[in-house]
């Protein structure tokens, strides 16, 4: 169609190089995943040698284990939230689920409080929420209360 011989097409195409997203994952990333795992990395320069293919299956096999990974972290992160806005102490809550996030080089927080904001949520948020409520915990007054007086909580 260009008027182009067809190999230097093939060379053209053969210089862009689609990356699979697996492999934007850093080193931290990885290493947190081996742990999630428990799994060794394959040595994944001379799997793509051998075997293209196989080298891509296994691409999108390690990508979701990193989804299932950001999912766990996700609802690990609702739990914090729901934690903090119960006990009133929300502030020391939303530096922990940040903390993360830099951790895993993986932002946790804002799909967090979009979920709490929705009206409909996932059956898993439910779970967390009925068992932070298990505990009943009161929520302690940052104020000191004066004794044999009823002070109301404080958030």
């Amino acid at each position: 169609m260009e008027n182009i011989p067809e190999e230097n097409v093939k060379k053209r195409f053969r210089k862009r190089r689609i990356i699979h997203p697996a492999e934007r994952l850093s080193q931290n990333q990885r290493r947190f995943l081996r742990e999630h795992t428990g799994v060794r990395e394959p040595n994944w320069k001379q799997m793509r040698e051998r075997d293209f293919s196989y080298y891509m299956r296994s691409l999108d096999l390690f990508w979701d284990s990193w989804k299932e990974f950001l999912m766990k972290e996700q609802r690990d992160a609702y739990f914090h939230l729901i934690v903090g806005i119960k006990t009133c102490t929300y502030q020391n809550y939303i530096e922990k689920i940040r903390q993360r996030e830099r951790e895993i080089e993986s932002p946790l927080l804002e799909s967090v409080l979009q979920i709490y904001s929705c009206a409909s949520r996932p059956k898993w948020t439910e779970d967390a929420e009925r068992f932070v409520d298990q505990f009943k915990t009161k929520p302690v007054s940052p104020e000191p209360t004066k004794a044999g007086m009823d002070g109301g909580y404080k958030c």
